[in-house]
Formats: structure tokens, sequence, C-alpha cells
């Protein structure tokens, strides 16, 4: 009963630790996305400045 509990306990952390990996990649996959969404905004701004 215990080796069960200690093996699903196990299981739950690998899940949960591969879920804050995947939330940390998500999170830098959106801020190149934004940073580059901001390059765009920026070069819109000078192309129309000129």
């Amino acid at each position: 009963m215990e080796s069960e509990l200690a093996l699903l306990r196990e299981e739950n952390v690998a899940k949960i630790t591969g879920l804050e990996f995947e939330k940390v990649e998500l999170i830098e996959r959106v801020t190149k996305l934004e940073e580059k969404q901001s390059e765009n905004v920026v070069i819109k701004n000078l192309l129309h400045a000129s």
C-alpha cells in the first residue's frame, strides 16, 4: 500500500514538473512573439513617419 502511494506521488510530481516545464516554454514563446510584435509596431511607425 505504501509503495503504491509512493509510486503515485512520484507520478504526480513528474506530471507537475512536466507541466511546469511546458508552461515555462510557452511563456518564453509568448515573450518572443510579443517582442516581435513590438518590433513590427516600431517598423510601421518608422515607415509612416518617413
